[in-house]
């Protein structure tokens, strides 16, 4: 079975929000001192996540991302991961985190459940802008959790790096070169302009910007689209180094055209669009005992009528529940 929408796009990818609890307040998030958590009986079970991971890899969905929140503080994770791991028709298990329980023990025992790569977010190596952002003193844990995850074996290792103006967009000599000298992808992510940040007058940096000033230490023909795996980045090799240099640029160059991917909520609502509240509730349909075969028509229906692109992000949305 196969999975599209009404413009050709072949859904193959899902990512899904285990929790939106997270350690951090990122200040672009959507987590800050009057933030309501979801209470417990509405988000997802391990097996909730499971049975509806096992329907979607039915209608082709071949790669999964976990996130949050921060998707380490779900208790006994690895044993999410080691049965999405055993779902036969999943060839890509991934997961996004902001390092800072990346300990060893957590790292390997991931990395034995079935993860076959991880996503780190390091937006500072400067402890006191890091603090200013993610609202703690975490740095060090977080680069031990990259150090952690190196020496693991992984398939690929990714820093994921949101730049802000005035805050840490003069790191971006400094984060290319941790990344040249550690042989690590390092990406550069627009930062979406949702109700979250917008509200706090964040401005993001355009990536535009960020490639004019690193373009001289890029091998500019290498040029690679979705990376190892289809998905939104723009990647180049690094000149005289292993690791690469990746741009996600959802503002500045929108990739809605190519679009493979979908999302789950940590309540278990199926968003075909980023941008978009509008969405399916999976998990209110499974625990109504709907049969799976009216789940998966339902599923259909919804990702075939996605809109083509997104609507300039003026729907408000959590990201620590959309699995951003």
């Amino acid at each position: 079975m196969i999975l599209k929408d009404r413009f050709g796009r072949v859904i193959e990818t899902i990512r899904i929000s285990v929790t939106d609890r997270c350690n951090f307040k990122c200040m672009y998030c959507s987590i800050d001192e009057d933030t309501i958590f979801l209470p417990r009986e509405s988000i997802m079970s391990f097996e909730e996540i499971v049975e509806i991971t096992r329907i979607l890899a039915q209608m082709g969905i071949k790669r999964v991302k976990l996130t949050g929140g921060e998707p380490l503080i779900r208790k006994n994770i690895t044993e999410l991961v080691k049965n999405l791991a055993a779902i036969k028709e999943i060839k890509d298990l991934s997961l996004t985190t902001n390092g800072s329980m990346l300990t060893k023990k957590m790292v390997y025992n991931l990395k034995r459940a079935g993860l076959h790569r991880l996503n780190i977010s390091l937006d500072s190596l400067n402890p006191e802008t890091f603090r200013l952002i993610t609202g703690g003193d975490k740095l060090e844990r977080v680069l031990e959790g990259i150090e952690n995850s190196l020496k693991a074996g992984f398939k690929t290792v990714k820093i994921n790096t949101v730049l802000i103006k005035g805050i840490n967009d003069t790191e971006i000599l400094d984060l290319f070169n941790f990344a040249k000298n550690n042989n690590l992808t390092l990406r550069f992510i627009e930062e979406m302009p949702l109700s979250a940040g917008s509200s706090k007058g964040i401005m993001g940096v355009s990536n535009d910007d960020v490639f004019n000033i690193l373009k001289d230490y890029l091998v500019t023909d290498s040029k690679i689209t979705g990376d190892i795996y289809p998905g939104p980045a723009v990647t180049f090799k690094i000149k005289g180094g292993s690791g690469r240099i990746g741009f996600i640029s959802p503002i500045s160059h929108p990739f809605c055209s190519g679009c493979n991917r979908i999302r789950l909520t940590t309540s278990g609502k199926l968003l075909p669009c980023i941008s978009r509240n509008e969405g399916l509730n999976i998990l209110q349909l499974m625990r109504n005992r709907v049969d799976p075969t009216t789940i998966k028509k339902k599923i259909q229906e919804i990702v075939f009528y996605r809109k083509f692109s997104h609507n300039g992000f003026s729907d408000y949305i959590l990201m620590n529940r959309l699995g951003g």
